[in-house]
């Protein structure tokens, strides 16, 4: 993603009238939390459960938390194969007069002597506002931010209704070939019967 193409992510979370609180894709579920503006003002507590699938994008975009997840917590580059993102958490707080997000990651790791996996939430980290310097061990770096605008930018696409889509072949060309072994087709078994004049014929 180019410069140009993060700020239109950028002008599309802040257009949205949408905060995002809370974002988990686990277990073929995905649920967000978030809040709507209100027209009097004030926001409006929301929250979207379903089982319906995202756009590929968004577990990519929670994916791509997994090395925020080994900077926070101080692992190993090499444990990046055994880490899981399932989810973030968003906060909002007023700073200088305008909203400071902060983000804890929710994450799993593997583990080579248990079967359960270690389950980790990081510390919280605050993004920068208005060039306001922030204690480097609780700032948000750069690329948490951009990531998390695009995690962002993703939930509220599910939110507005675009999720999975089957693609749909509209190009008028012939369909594509089925393997007989996928077909939905039932075939039908031939069976012999015997004619009035005593001979057999196969029908199905």
């Amino acid at each position: 993603m180019n410069a140009e193409e993060y700020q239109e992510v950028v002008k599309s979370v802040e257009d949205s009238g949408i905060r995002i609180r809370k974002v988990k894709v686990q277990k073929g579920r995905v649920t967000i939390n978030y809040q709507e503006s209100s027209p009097a003002g004030g926001w409006t507590d929301c929250a979207i459960s379903s089982h319906e699938q995202p756009r590929p994008q968004l577990p990519v975009a929670l994916g791509r938390m997994a090395d925020h997840v080994i900077e926070t917590c101080e692992l190993q580059e090499g444990d990046l194969d055994r880490i899981q993102v399932h989810g973030v958490s968003i906060g909002y707080h007023m700073s200088n007069d305008q909203d400071q997000r902060s983000i804890v990651i929710t994450a799993t790791r593997k583990l080579h002597q248990s079967l359960a996996p270690m389950v980790i939430n990081t510390p919280a980290k605050k993004e920068e506002v208005d060039g306001k310097k922030e204690d480097p061990r609780t700032a948000m770096t750069i690329e948490c931010n951009q990531d998390m605008v695009v995690v962002m930018a993703e939930a509220i696409r599910y939110i507005n209704g675009e999720r999975q889509q089957e693609r749909l072949d509209l190009g008028g060309g012939a369909p594509p070939e089925v393997p007989e072994e996928a077909s939905n087709v039932i075939p039908i078994k031939k069976r012999k019967v015997k004619t009035r004049d005593g001979s057999t014929a196969e029908v199905g």
